[in-house]
């Protein structure tokens, strides 16, 4: 599965983001078959593949907006080219940026919110820009696929709409370079690079900080310990605050930004690290990166009362000691207790290298559901088969060659099985029914010739049958006697409405299935929009539409009833195990494509679009036809072209070069004039299908009733 990230940072190890990032995606390269895509500033060094980095070209307003402009044509590239499937999104604009072309292509959005952006805003006194964001970032709440979040804060300040889609995936650390011993001597190096003393304990602040981190106190309890060096590892990110800081507390040594290596090695040598905060209800939401960091070095911790989210997972003189929030004599207290007490201190650094092990990234991801997105169905030995009666629905006209073989290994595939075969024929001419009489199977007939179209068996044989699990069918298809024994434990899932799997075609000669046939062979499990050619679906999940599928419908009748059910939040998969062998067609390309235009057939795609209006998922049936609708356009610009050939012979001219370098692009695609010669007149005669049927009044499905009669 192809995965994308999307940060504005450089690509390192150094800050929070893009340290998340290199985790995740470390993660789920080693979890699954997964090619991960990380859109990202440019660095220096790239440390990892498939970057596709963009570089800072400067630090005002419109560059920025250059910036992002070049991410977000970087993320379409990625969704309609590298067919990315999952996008991990940090800034809330590209979620609304991305929502139309996600629908279009089924790509999911994932907001991996690290905080209410507009309340730090209006925290940090950027006032009239939090009013601003604010309703963009709850726009973007809403349009997400799915929120990640830092800590259970959040999702407490959530509307309760929200709260199932969020998911929890806090901030780990990686523990092994913490757990690498380093010798005196290399120590004694790092501390020398940043002339840090040795001669004292050091009392250590880490991380680059924000407006609510309230170094200042730590600063000012300096002051009151004299026995001890302060320093503080990173910067603010406000320069001028920062730089008066230095000046102003010339005792304490401040590191600046530092590579994450050194920073670890520093923070390994402290003697107690220290989480200082405001008051603030902005610090409920913070990541516990930094606490995560400092359990791993095995340091105590002297903490700020207040909302911080470690007061639920750590105690006091456990793993930590309080002070008053703000209060810099109260924390020079604590430093001074703690550091009388070696065994406490001895104490406590033990028990916070053990809690550590439940906050390295692997422990973390680990328990999150968010690993359950990309690899959602695995099945496991002790997942059972589901419970219930399988109706296998078999559509048939004029099946007399492959109808035997058919229904004998329909009645195969139910073997140890509890289960129905009903047969639907469409007023068939030939020997079909005499052969299918002679099988114990429900036999149900059109009575009339012009109800024949591919939407009408299916729905008939779903009101006839009884099954908990439905099947679907053709009468020129033999099903694999395995398959619905494979299939069927995926649909313990409730949100899996139906499997397929891989269609063998034995019509290799005919190029209509040798092109069809790409699209319905998977290698792996695959997440898909509908099951082209059948499939098994759960009885549940179609009730919840109303129907199986559209009798209206001359085409496209499972491309429809896939878009109603991912309407309606579920999913269809397509397993690597051979489903069918369809024996298809014999004729020529070009009589298969003329039987097909003489049965209305081609009509369908018309018909679906038409209905896609009306329910809701036009931008999705626009993609799926969206070689016809290029179609259309290219004819439309032709007849145009002859139209205004008097005044403007030029339009005509450019649109015939530009018809001759398509051709030719087509032709180096396609590799054979035989193939170009048929998609060109394929497209053309499917095109004006889709054009008549989108012509065509549309009928509820819900009023269908069958005017069949019952043959056995």
């Amino acid at each position: 599965m192809n995965i994308a990230f999307i940060i504005k940072e450089r690509l390192s190890f150094d800050e929070a983001a893009p340290s998340r990032v290199l985790n995740l995606k470390k993660f789920l390269e080693s979890n699954g078959e997964h090619k991960i895509f990380i859109v990202c500033q440019k660095s220096d060094k790239e440390i990892s593949e498939n970057i596709c980095s963009v570089p800072k070209i400067g630090n005002g307003f419109i560059a920025h907006q250059v910036f992002k402009l070049i991410q977000f044509f970087i993320l379409l590239h990625l969704i309609f080219i590298k067919k990315v499937r999952f996008i991990i999104i940090r800034q809330y604009y590209f979620v609304i940026m991305l929502y139309p072309f996600a629908k279009i292509t089924g790509t999911k959005l994932l907001y991996d919110m690290h905080c209410f952006r507009y309340k730090e805003l209006k925290y940090a006194g950027k006032i009239v820009k939090g009013i601003i964001s604010q309703p963009f970032e709850k726009l973007a709440h809403w349009l997400a696929d799915r929120i990640l979040v830092i800590n259970d804060s959040i999702i407490e300040s959530f509307p309760v709409g929200l709260h199932k889609k969020t998911i929890m995936l806090p901030n780990g650390v990686d523990n092994e370079p913490f757990q690498k011993r380093k010798s005196k001597a290399q120590l004694l190096k790092i501390l020398k690079k940043y002339k840090i003393p040795i001669d004292k304990p050091l009392i250590g602040f880490l991380g680059n900080w924000m407006e609510w981190a309230d170094v200042p106190t730590f600063l000012n309890a300096s002051k009151y310990v004299r026995n001890a060096t302060f320093v503080v590892i990173g910067e603010g990110y406000d320069t001028k605050e920062y730089m008066e800081l230095r000046e102003k507390f010339p005792s304490v040594l401040f590191t600046g930004r530092i590579p994450h290596y050194d920073a670890i090695n520093i923070v390994k040598s402290m003697a107690i690290s220290v989480l200082a905060y405001k008051k603030t209800d902005v610090v409920k939401y913070l990541s516990i990166r930094k606490t995560a960091e400092y359990l791993a070095a095995g340091k105590p911790i002297i903490a700020s009362s207040g909302e911080i989210k470690e007061w639920t997972f750590l105690k006091e003189h456990i793993n930590i000691l309080s002070y008053n929030c703000e209060d810099a004599k109260d924390l020079a207290k604590k430093i001074h207790y703690l550091l009388a007490n070696k065994t406490l201190m001895a104490k406590i650094s033990s028990n916070n290298k053990i809690a550590s092990l439940n906050h390295g990234w692997d422990q973390v991801i680990s328990r999150s559901p968010f690993i359950r997105l990309f690899n959602p169905y695995t099945l496991n030995p002790k997942m059972s088969v589901p419970l219930g009666k399988i109706s296998i629905i078999i559509k048939t006209l004029n099946e007399e060659e492959h109808i035997a073989e058919c229904i004998e290994s329909a009645l195969a595939a139910l073997n140890g099985l509890t289960g129905e075969v009903i047969l639907v024929d469409s007023k068939s001419m030939d020997r079909t029914i005499e052969i299918a009489k002679k099988y114990p199977i429900r036999i149900i007939q059109l009575k009339n010739m012009a109800d024949r179209r591919c939407g009408v068996g299916p729905q008939t044989g779903y009101l006839f049958s009884k099954g908990d699990f439905i099947y679907m069918l053709d009468g020129d298809m033999r099903l694999d006697k395995n398959f619905l024994k494979k299939a069927l434990p995926y649909l313990n899932y409730p949100e899996v409405a139906g499997v397929g799997g891989n269609i063998l075609e034995k019509s290799q000669e005919n190029l209509v299935f040798q092109l069809r046939s790409k699209d319905h062979q998977v290698k792996k499990l695959t997440l898909i929009s509908h099951l082209g050619m059948g499939g098994l679906y759960k009885r549940e999940a179609i009730e919840n539409v109303g129907y199986f599928s559209d009798p209206s419908l001359y085409a496209y009748e499972e491309a429809e009833i896939g878009a109603q059910l991912c309407n309606k939040g579920y999913t269809m998969l397509r397993i690597p195990e051979t489903m069918v062998y369809h024996h298809g067609d014999q004729t020529s390309p070009y009589e298969t494509l003329m039987s097909k235009w003489k049965s209305n057939y081609l009509y369908g795609s018309g018909q679906y679009l038409h209905r896609s209006i009306i329910h809701s998922h036009l931008l999705k049936s626009l993609y799926e036809l969206r070689i016809y609708i290029f179609t259309m356009i290219w004819q439309l610009a032709g007849i145009i072209s002859v139209v205004v050939y008097h005044w403007f012979r030029i339009f005509m001219v450019v649109y015939l070069w530009t018809t001759l370098i398509f051709i030719f692009i087509l032709l180096v695609h396609k590799r054979s004039i035989t193939k170009l010669l048929f998609s060109i007149v394929s497209w053309n005669l499917q095109t004006l299908g889709m054009i008549i049927g989108l012509s065509l009044g549309v009928v509820s499905p819900l009023n269908y009733k069958p005017n069949v009669a019952i043959l056995k």
